[in-house]
C-alpha cells in the first residue's frame, strides 16, 4: 500500500463493495501511512535537502519557540505559519501542497487571488519578507497576520 499513488488507492477504494473489504483497506492504509503527518513529512524534507531547522526558523519570521513547538507537533499551526516555514525552506509548490494537506489546512488554490500571489512567490523562490511585501503591494493579508 505504501508504494501506491493516491489515484491507485482511489481505484482500489472505488472497487470495494462491502464493509469487510473496506475495513481491511482501512487497516492496511492506517498501517502503511501511520507516520505520515505534517511534522514527519517536513522533517524528512529538511533531512533530504540537508537544511538546518534553525536556519529555516530564522528565515520564517516566526517566533523561535513557537516554531520549534510547531515542528515538534506540540502546536497545531495555521495555514500561514506552515506556509512561512515552507517558503523559508524554499520548498517546491508540490511539496508545499502536500504539507498543507498533511497539516489539514487546505492546499493553495489558484482561483483565490491571495493564494495566486503566494503561488507566484513560491515559484519565484521569494523569501518570506519579500512574499509579504508582494502581498502588501496587492492589498492582501500578510503571512502570519491572519
Amino acid at each position: 500500500m505504501k508504494d501506491k499513488k493516491t489515484s491507485e488507492l482511489l481505484d482500489i477504494l472505488n472497487s470495494i463493495d462491502d464493509t469487510t473489504k473496506l475495513n481491511t483497506y482501512i487497516n492496511e492504509t492506517k498501517t502503511a501511512f501511520n507516520n505520515l503527518d505534517f511534522c514527519t513529512y517536513f522533517e524528512n524534507i529538511l533531512h533530504e535537502k540537508k537544511l538546518k531547522k534553525s536556519k529555516i526558523i530564522d528565515d520564517s519570521n516566526l517566533d523561535r519557540t513557537y516554531a520549534y513547538q510547531i515542528l515538534s507537533g506540540k502546536k497545531k499551526p495555521s495555514r500561514d505559519k506552515i506556509l512561512q516555514l515552507c517558503i523559508a525552506a524554499k520548498l517546491s509548490l508540490e511539496e508545499i501542497q502536500r504539507i498543507l494537506t498533511l497539516g489539514n489546512v487546505g492546499q493553495l488554490y489558484a482561483k483565490d487571488s491571495r493564494d495566486s500571489a503566494i503561488i507566484f512567490a513560491i515559484k519565484k523562490k521569494l523569501n518570506v519578507t519579500t512574499t509579504n511585501h508582494l502581498l502588501s503591494d496587492l492589498n492582501f493579508d500578510l503571512l502570519g497576520d491572519c
